[in-house]
């Protein structure tokens, strides 16, 4: 058995992992991003904690902007969510992964979905989520600029 200490650590320096693989594949300008390297950190992030949603959905961010869709779907699948704000950056992620593999349908239920989320009360209100609401908006008017309505 590890140590308490020695678990917090591990389950910080994943979240550092998972945080830098999400800032070298999306925020940072396209010509800026590194790939590689953000797929490396969230590798590590889901190897030092695999229980933890973030690092996933981290994941799941990077093999979307690789191309990696399949991947990015499965990243995500049937992880639970930590928050209502990770449903809703897992459910944008897998929405537009699920579009560029040529999926409407899935795409546009899932997003559907996600929009219902994202305007109801548990998300507006949901503390856990205010500091990464920016982040969520942006995937979410990123998905539905690559989704559009319709059959």
């Amino acid at each position: 058995d590890q140590h308490p200490d020695s678990i917090d650590a591990q389950r910080q320096l994943a979240s550092s992992h998972g945080n830098l693989a999400w800032q070298l594949s999306y925020w940072r300008a396209e010509d800026q991003r590194d790939l590689q390297r953000a797929l490396e950190h969230a590798l590590q992030a889901t190897t030092l904690d695999p229980g933890a949603p973030k690092v996933w959905t981290a994941l799941a961010q990077v093999h979307l902007r690789r191309g990696d869709f399949d991947k990015a779907v499965v990243a995500v699948k049937d992880r639970k969510p930590g928050h209502i704000g990770e449903v809703l950056a897992q459910s944008a992620l897998r929405a537009m992964a699920q579009w560029h593999l040529s999926r409407p349908q899935e795409a546009r239920q899932t997003l559907a979905a996600a929009r219902e989320i994202h305007v109801s009360d548990e998300f507006v209100d949901d503390a856990a989520t205010h500091l990464w609401r920016p982040e969520i908006d942006r995937l979410m008017q990123e998905a539905s600029e690559l989704i559009p309505d319709g059959n």
